[in-house]
């Protein structure tokens, strides 16, 4: 048996078929050589068409589908965090959504804390401080005053120390806490001790939010779980920007959508 011809070499033998026709009809038969040339126009047109979409998909490379969808992150921000639930309240899982805070998220759950414990909470920070105090606490034991600083770098220094001092001379409020992230120096340490100051850092905080219990919990998991970013100065919600001009051209910042009327930023990492 003779070897079976393929689809390619088919197509060659039935073209040239058609040629060969079209070759002995143009010159025994002249009625049907307008016939013939039309025919031909339609043919080359659409021959042509053909090599041009063949030699489009010959220069762009095959895009296969990943097998598992890919999360769709919101364009406004960066991908979200894994959502922090109640069944992994961990310690080590409260401290890395406590380190994923702005300085603005983390007073609101620093005094998120303090109503849980059934304390009035008064917010005084954003980006208008009254005197250096963030949040003045209302507890059973007493009126005091709460300094907040989410510095993920950096330690508290004695000057910090001796501000909030200060800050309570001018109140009027004889107690005073300070909470950080990164911790103290020994100096600053020292000052407070001295002063009867409280002095919280994030194993400490983490302690706190882990020990809340269910009755609690939901209201700081809350705040720990949106990654909007809020206005410090009008409370609307921001939107992420590049700067185009100045030191920080090309960086991204969180901004106020009311501007210029209202001039809020945020850092977009955490300092």
């Amino acid at each position: 048996m003779g070897r079976r011809m393929s689809k390619e070499e088919r197509g060659i033998r039935l073209i040239a078929a058609a040629l060969f026709l079209a070759v002995v009809t143009w010159a025994f038969l002249p009625g049907t050589r307008v016939w013939i040339v039309t025919i031909g126009g339609v043919v080359l047109v659409a021959g042509t068409a053909a090599l041009v979409f063949v030699i489009r998909n010959a220069r762009q490379p095959t895009r296969i589908p990943p097998i598992f969808p890919m999360p769709a992150h919101p364009a406004s921000g960066p991908p979200v965090a894994t959502k922090l639930e109640a069944a992994n309240l961990t310690h080590e899982a409260v401290l890395a959504a406590l380190r994923r805070l702005d300085w603005f998220q983390f007073e609101k759950v620093v005094a998120a804390i303090y109503h849980c414990h059934g304390d009035s909470v008064e917010r005084l920070g954003g980006a208008h401080p009254d005197g250096g105090v963030d949040l003045i606490v209302t507890a059973k034991s007493g009126r005091f005053v709460v300094q907040c600083k989410h510095w993920c770098k950096w330690t508290v220094g004695v000057k910090n120390i001796r501000e909030l001092l200060g800050t309570l001379a001018t109140s009027g409020i004889p107690k005073g806490v300070f909470v950080t992230m990164r911790g103290y120096s020994d100096e600053a340490r020292d000052l407070g001790v001295k002063h009867g100051l409280v002095l919280l850092d994030e194993n400490q905080l983490a302690e706190l939010i882990v020990g809340l219990g269910p009755a609690h919990e939901a209201e700081v998991l809350a705040l720990l779980n949106d990654q909007r970013k809020f206005c410090p100065k009008c409370e609307t919600e921001m939107v992420l920007r590049t700067a185009k001009r100045g030191a920080k051209a090309g960086k991204q910042f969180w901004g106020c959508p009311n501007y210029p009327r209202c001039d809020g930023t945020l850092e977009a990492e955490p300092v």
